[in-house]
């Protein structure tokens, strides 16, 4: 199913209940007691009830297992209903649970419009050599966690390629009145399509292109080298698998703000938020030498602090990091 159940067309009433079961990969409507064979889970929510029941049945109508679930988790319209197919619903729920949203800390904007992202290509030239009065750019493809690509590999961008893509920032703030103080500013961008990673633009030198995400703004004491060391940890690729995986084509998510604030963020301590930062400052600094650097053994550091800030014993920190495995493998770090 390719997008998330309707009231109407998914579902039907029953005794003031909404029933929706997952069967044979086909969304059917009925009670708990006439199941279709074969069913892999379901799910009813109760109108204006403060949990969802989740039910997992294996072959032959056996109920295996139920978990509830509060309204936090997911709404009464099923607007994110994906979440409730996951396999390991308990730690997404401590996911969601683990500290506040991150639509509620900073800023969650899309780069561009439609219309001003095919006006920018016009603005894009290659510089080898850019100077302080140029803004570099960069996309989706030429985002690695921590650090930008930029020179490394080449930008696509509307199916021109640039290798070093510069654009000036005397004819930015021109053409883009509204947009260059948003560029201009430092700012977390987070890759769009795929693949969840993010850098941080400190001194407000880049500009990102449409396909990704900026956050900004940041409020409550937020760092942003913590928080970024939140965003590319195990427990962010974990949480956006299970909450958004089963709604993406090809095993791929398009990462939009609408589902990018919604990423839980767990409350450090004064001294873990200071590890945090100082292991994303040393990533930061050797990846910018080396691109091809070894840093798994910080990003194993700072996910033991996660797992650790979250109270996760050994065995569920395993599950994390063994569904999140084929994401850490797709490029030599």
């Amino acid at each position: 199913v390719s997008e998330p159940p309707r009231l109407g067309r998914w579902h039907r009433r029953l005794d003031n209940r909404r029933n929706v079961f997952l069967a044979h990969g086909e969304l059917l409507s009925g009670d708990h007691s006439r199941t279709p064979a074969g069913i892999r889970h379901s799910w009813a929510i109760a109108q204006g009830a403060s949990t969802v029941r989740v039910h997992r049945y294996a072959d032959g109508h056996q109920l295996i297992g139920s978990v509830s679930v509060g309204s936090d988790v997911v709404n009464a319209e099923c607007a994110d209903w994906g979440i409730l197919l996951s396999e390991n619903l308990d730690l997404v729920t401590r996911c969601v649970n683990m500290g506040p949203k991150l639509g509620t800390i900073c800023d969650v904007k899309s780069a561009f419009t439609v219309s001003e992202a095919y006006q920018l290509s016009d603005y894009i030239r290659d510089s080898s050599s850019p100077t302080s009065k140029d803004f570099r750019f960069l996309n989706t493809g030429s985002i690695d966690p921590y650090v930008a690509l930029w020179g490394k590999v080449d930008t696509t961008y509307l199916k021109k390629k640039y290798r070093w893509p510069v654009v000036s920032r005397t004819a930015f703030r021109t053409g883009f009145p509204r947009r260059f103080l948003q560029m201009a500013s430092p700012k977390i961008i987070i890759t769009g399509i795929r693949h969840f990673e993010a850098f941080f633009d400190e001194n407000g030198d880049w500009i990102a292109g449409k396909s990704t995400v900026v956050l900004q703004g940041f409020r409550n004491d937020c760092c942003p080298f913590v928080l970024l060391a939140v965003l590319n940890s195990a427990i962010t690729t974990f949480f956006l698998k299970e909450c958004y995986g089963s709604l993406g084509m090809d095993g791929g998510i398009n990462f939009t703000p609408t589902n990018v604030r919604e990423i839980p963020v767990p409350t450090f301590s004064r001294a873990d938020s200071e590890r945090l930062r100082n292991l994303v400052r040393d990533i930061i600094s050797t990846k910018t030498k080396t691109t091809e650097a070894d840093i798994s053994r910080q990003r194993h550091t700072i996910d033991q602090i996660i797992f650790s800030t979250l109270s996760l014993s050994p065995n569920e920190s395993a599950r994390i990091v063994d569904r999140i495995q084929g994401s850490r493998r797709r490029r030599a770090r």
